[in-house]
């Protein structure tokens, strides 16, 4: 077998893994989103269904926008990815946000005097990840702007905007993921599913953040020698 049959084949191989990576993310969502329905209880149904929308798939599909063998954005030029991402994250950060905001009050009222806000390891690890979220968006419009902050003051390099927006984005996402699995273990949930889908549910999570930010590795890699031969 000749090169050029070796790269279509691992090119065939990675649109395969990219569309059971959209399939797992579907998955997932109408697995967590579908036990809050069944089992209605505002408005603490709807901190999961809104949190869960933001992270699967609005985030994910967010960072896998760049990947080569994204399947629905292979035809999108660069500039329009990044206007797409802006959207995409937007969006994803104001669900993951709003839904938080409307379990932290419905505990903020709550009646019995225990229920407390921010001591469980879901709930401490949500909120680092809004943190970052919100801090990520911040670097990013930075990143967005770098041209003009440049002409302003040459020290700020848009490389280091772009870097940082990146390190936080991806640290974001991944106390984001720890507060979501977590979730699958707490009480309530624990109460209305089978040990065997949340480790299931867990497992293809852990997997979709995985292969969604493969690619956001490797741009921040590159990111790094680039920041080396600026220094030098």
């Amino acid at each position: 077998m000749n090169g050029t049959s070796i790269d279509t084949v691992l090119q065939i191989l990675k649109w395969i893994v990219n569309t059971l990576f959209h399939q797992c993310v579907a998955v997932v969502a109408v697995y967590t989103i579908w036990i809050p329905i069944e089992n209605y209880s505002a408005p603490f149904s709807w901190h999961v269904i809104l949190c869960t929308l933001g992270l699967f798939p609005i985030v994910a599909e967010c960072l896998i926008l760049f990947s080569k063998q994204n399947v629905w954005s292979q035809e999108i030029d660069r500039k329009q990815k990044y206007w797409i991402h802006a959207i995409l994250i937007s969006i994803g950060a104001f669900l993951i946000i709003f839904g938080t905001a409307l379990e932290t009050y419905r505990k903020a009222v709550h009646t019995d005097p225990n229920v407390k806000n921010f001591e469980s390891a879901h709930a401490i690890t949500g909120l680092i990840g809004i943190i970052f979220i919100v801090f990520a968006m911040v670097c990013g419009l930075l990143a967005f702007n770098t041209q003009r902050i440049y002409r302003w003051k040459e020290k700020f390099r848009p490389i280091y905007f772009k870097f940082a927006h990146n390190v936080i984005g991806q640290t974001a996402y991944l106390f984001c993921l720890i507060s979501f699995c977590l979730g699958y273990f707490t009480p309530w949930f624990v109460y209305y599913t089978s040990e065997a889908s949340r480790i299931s549910a867990t497992v293809v999570s852990v997997i979709v953040a995985f292969w969604s930010t493969i690619c956001a590795w490797r741009s921040l890699v590159n990111q790094i020698r680039s920041l080396r031969n600026v220094d030098n």
